[in-house]
């Protein structure tokens, strides 16, 4: 499972990702994974054991059912690195809260996870800005509008192994950084099928900086049927006169 692998062992239904994100790094790496997953006691269990390039390591998942049609997950990862020049254990964990809020028809994610290096037998202890977060509330109907609001961070220190390397996964988007946004969806009265969606994005360096403000317009079209015209841009502002970098512009 090189990096020029387009297809990541994608027919070995990972639902993790784990496998995927082991890559093969030379001819004699050695190179494995086990992985059990199904029902115990009500709980959805998915478990990994792997050994990958030096890099042992013991991950899971349990999902929980809750009243209310909400569920509670929690995730971990133990790592063992022994190569010839490190030896080093550490572990990521993390939970998460996902469901529908009574009343309100909205959704509601609530997500953390830590990182932990192994100092002794038994203890670990987390650099500074070791955690990543996630808070949102989204399909929140307001009259004739759908809203959304968030709030996301990602600690310079937060490390997970077995992370997907894709720049639109999550922990890529807000690795080093802390945004808070908030966006609405809504038809237009058009005569013909047309949805507005409007969004702004504050982001700030981990945790408070501020860098830039993004404020974002797409319109969709559906002037036939499995046709849609979309519009779209975005214009971010600067907010960080310290930092040399020009964050302003259009796109």
């Amino acid at each position: 499972n090189d990096a020029y692998n387009a297809k990541n062992f994608a027919s070995l239904r990972d639902p993790l990702g784990i496998v995927a994100s082991a890559k093969y790094n030379g001819a004699d790496a050695t190179k494995w994974a086990l992985n059990a997953k199904g029902g115990i006691l009500g709980a959805n269990l998915n478990l990994y054991a792997l050994d990958y390039d030096g890099k042992a390591g013991w991950v899971g998942r349990a999902t929980y059912p809750l009243p209310m049609d909400f569920t509670v997950g929690l995730v971990g990862a133990y790592t063992s690195l022994t190569n010839t020049d490190v030896v080093k254990d550490d572990l990521t964990f993390g939970a998460d809260v996902v469901g529908k809020v009574p009343g309100l028809d909205a959704t509601l994610t609530l997500a953390g996870a830590g990182y932990w290096a192994k100092t002794d037998a038994w203890k670990f202890e987390g650099p500074v800005d070791n955690v990543a977060f996630l808070a949102k509330i989204s399909d929140l109907k307001l009259g004739p509008v759908t809203a959304w609001a968030s709030y996301t961070g990602g600690g310079s220190n937060f490390w997970p192994h077995y992370k997907s390397t894709a720049a639109a996964v999550i922990l890529n988007q807000y690795a080093g950084s802390a945004a808070a946004g908030l966006g609405i969806t809504a038809e237009l009265p058009v005569g013909i099928p047309a949805t507005l969606t409007l969004g702004d994005t504050l982001w700030m360096g981990y945790p408070t900086d501020t860098k830039w403000n993004e404020t974002t317009g797409k319109v969709v079209v559906t002037p036939m049927e499995n046709l849609d015209v979309t519009v779209s841009g975005a214009y971010k502002a600067d907010l960080d006169d310290a930092d040399a970098k020009d964050y302003k512009g259009y796109k």
